[in-house]
């Protein structure tokens, strides 16, 4: 044994000690209270802040493109009023209800946004999605059955209104 190594651990064990309660928590007086409590809350209002800013920053973005849109809307329906009177060319009562129509129908959908801030996508274009191209039957399924069940003649040939077979019900 090495003398005064039991002195040595004391003393060690009670600076231990002293470190643990001048770094507790409990003691910390009502200035350190009070310092949590502006960091905490101080989090909370600058979380809110930030928050407040991005929606902000949101609804400016949306009224500037829809104020775009706008624009465009009212340029497009410009050069319509003077290509008819450059090329006196009138536009026809359909083309004026589906304009009138696409415009009732963005005007209340952007209405509709505005009021929930759910864009319900109703002025869309789509996705522009078609399925594979599919073979379609001839319309008289029994005359194909019995023209291409021929192998002598090397193209089938319409038969004549006597020669068709009678349809069953």
């Amino acid at each position: 044994m090495v003398p005064g190594l039991g002195e040595r651990s004391r003393e060690l064990q009670r600076h231990a000690e002293e470190q643990e309660q001048a770094s507790s928590v409990e003691d910390e007086g009502w200035f350190g209270q009070a310092m949590d409590w502006l960091s905490e809350t101080g989090g909370g209002i600058v979380d809110g802040i930030r928050g407040g800013v991005d929606w902000l920053g949101d609804r400016f973005s949306d009224g500037m493109d829809w104020l775009g849109d706008r624009i465009q809307d009212g340029r497009d329906f410009l050069g319509t009023a003077i290509d008819a009177i450059r090329d006196l060319e009138w536009p026809r009562v359909t083309e004026l209800l589906v304009g009138g129509l696409t415009g009732l129908v963005r005007g209340t959908g952007d209405v509709i946004e505005l009021l929930t801030g759910h864009d319900l996508r109703w002025a869309d274009d789509g996705t522009g999605y078609a399925d594979a191209p599919r073979p379609s039957p001839p319309s008289n399924p029994a005359w194909w059955r019995q023209a291409t069940s021929r192998r002598s003649s090397p193209t089938p040939t319409r038969p004549t209104a006597t020669s068709r077979p009678a349809r069953s019900r």
